[in-house]
């Protein structure tokens, strides 16, 4: 099922300053898949937003990314509460 997510996750990166290359070894994806992710062909599972929170410093991509719908299971960041993404403890 494919999703739209608009570009919240390219815009993440590039408010970081990142090439795709960049975030890709930081996020421990391939281009490919960060690429899909940032034209909504697939929706980043949790603990990959919760690495791109903490990579790009970036905390609105959590509150964006539940708005969003992409929630999947409550589960984040080492099992913690969503609202925990990227270990800021909200």
């Amino acid at each position: 099922m494919q999703r739209t997510c608009g570009n919240i996750y390219q815009t993440a990166r590039k408010v970081a300053g990142l090439t795709q290359e960049q975030a890709a070894e930081r996020l421990n994806v391939s281009v490919r898949s960060l690429a899909d992710y940032e034209i909504g062909k697939t929706v980043p599972k949790d603990d990959i937003v919760c690495a791109m929170m903490r990579s790009y410093g970036t905390r609105w991509l959590g509150y964006q990314h539940l708005h969003q719908g992409n929630i999947r299971d409550g589960r984040s960041c080492s099992g913690g509460n969503i609202f925990r993404l990227g270990g800021y403890g909200w």
